[in-house]
């Protein structure tokens, strides 16, 4: 992680016009390093520096260029540790996941069929599982039955169907990173 770091801050000089992807990399580094600190009882250690990643993120999405991978970024990172941080803070997360998300099927919906497996996975999963964590129970069934009938034979498609006859599941389980 430290390598990940020290790569982004070159590249910040290197890479002017990629600077709000870098900045959204960047706040997902520290969005890691929060979580492990909350994860090893390091209250104001986390505090500090899951307020950075969130300036971080916001920052990176108000740039105008080099932004095509914030919303990704911003929402994958989302979708991978808000479940792990602490509970006060998980609302907040899933709500940013899902408008990044949703930002994101905005601007690859249309192309879906498309995408590679990964991209396509990755949207759809990471829309089904915000939309639940954030109580839009109608969107998330929506997306979920997109993931049934769009992601047939893949590595999504046991936990979305475990999710379709068990919904109770859905609260415990994660539909995303299975590519």
């Amino acid at each position: 992680m430290s390598k990940a770091e020290q790569n982004i801050e070159i590249l910040l000089k290197e890479r002017p016009d990629q600077r709000a992807n870098l900045l959204a990399w960047k706040a997902g580094v520290t969005t890691y390093r929060a979580v492990r600190a909350h994860e090893s009882g390091q209250a104001e250690e986390f505090g500090r520096r899951y307020a950075e990643a969130l300036d971080g993120f916001a920052a990176a999405a108000k740039l105008g260029t080099g932004n095509e991978g914030v919303a990704a970024i911003t929402g994958g990172t989302m979708a991978v540790f808000a479940d792990r941080l602490p509970a006060k803070e998980r609302a907040g997360a899933w709500s940013i996941a899902y408008d990044n998300y949703s930002l994101l099927w905005k601007q690859q919906g249309a192309a879906l069929d498309k995408l590679p497996l990964h991209h396509k996975g990755e949207l759809l999963a990471g829309l089904t599982q915000s939309a639940q964590r954030t109580g839009r129970s109608e969107q998330a069934s929506q997306y979920l039955d997109k993931m049934l009938t769009v992601l047939v034979d893949t590595q999504y498609e046991p936990m979305a169907r475990q999710w379709k006859s068990d919904p109770a599941s859905a609260a415990t389980t994660n539909l995303t990173c299975k590519n």
